[in-house]
């Protein structure tokens, strides 16, 4: 899955739990069941939110590391 296509994918899928919980107020479930969809709901938000979060640090440190490799040997080819 592409980077692009990953943060599309969490943004669908809390679409659809919060389709499900405006869908349950409506057609009038009991409110524990409410509540523990929006739970769940908030539960998965957090976790989507911190592995796109993760994802651009370790790009990130990835990158440092090569620059800084780059860097260690072009200082010992010119002094």
């Amino acid at each position: 899955m592409k980077r692009n296509d990953a943060s599309s994918h969490y943004r669908k899928k809390i679409v659809w739990i919060v389709v499900c919980v405006v869908a349950l107020k409506a057609i009038g479930t009991s409110e524990e069941l409410t509540a523990i969809l929006m739970l769940f709901a908030v539960f998965y938000l957090v976790h989507a939110t911190l592995q796109m979060a993760l994802r651009v640090l370790f790009f990130l440190i990835r990158w440092i590391c090569i620059a800084a490799a780059l860097a260690w040997i072009v200082s010992r080819l010119l002094f």
